[in-house]
C-alpha cells in the first residue's frame, strides 16, 4: 500500500517498494488540493475488467499496480491497490493523471476520504460506490 502525507497545498503519494518495481518504476505523486475534483470510495474503475492499455501489473483478485492508458485521448489512470473495497479514486483536473486509485492505509476508505475532502476545500458529498459491487 502506499504512504500518504498532507503536505501545505499537497497530497503526497508514495508507492511501497514493490508497488513501484510492479508498476513499472513509478516514483512518488504529487497532487496539488487544487486539481483534486472529487474523491469516491470504493470507485467503480477498481472492480472494471477492462481499464485500457496496462504499464505495470494486473492479477485480478490479488494486485494492481498500473497505469492505464486510454486510446480516446483521455488522461492516464494510476492505480495502486489489492482490495477493491479498501480504496478511494481521486477525480483530478490540470494533472498527469485523469484518476487516481489507491488503497488506504491504515484507516477506512470513508476516513481518507473525508479528509482529502476537507483539505482540497471540496463542496459536495463523497461518493461511495461499494453498493454497487
Amino acid at each position: 500500500m502506499p504512504e500518504i502525507k498532507f503536505e501545505n497545498n499537497s497530497l503526497v503519494i508514495t508507492p511501497s517498494t514493490e508497488e513501484m518495481v510492479l508498476a513499472a518504476s513509478l516514483q512518488e505523486v504529487k497532487i496539488p488540493y487544487s486539481q483534486i475534483k472529487s474523491v469516491r470510495t470504493r470507485p467503480g474503475e477498481a472492480y472494471a475488467v477492462f481499464r485500457g492499455i496496462k504499464v505495470g501489473t494486473h492479477v485480478p483478485g490479488v494486485i494492481t499496480d498500473a497505469t492505464y492508458y486510454h486510446v480516446n485521448g483521455k488522461k492516464a489512470d494510476l492505480h495502486l491497490y489489492s482490495k477493491p473495497d479498501q480504496s478511494i479514486a481521486l477525480d483530478l483536473e490540470g494533472h498527469v493523471y485523469g484518476i487516481v486509485v489507491i488503497q488506504v492505509p491504515n484507516q477506512t476508505p470513508q476516513d481518507l476520504a473525508q479528509r482529502i475532502f476537507k483539505e482540497a476545500d471540496l463542496k459536495g458529498e463523497i461518493q461511495d460506490n461499494g453498493s454497487e459491487h
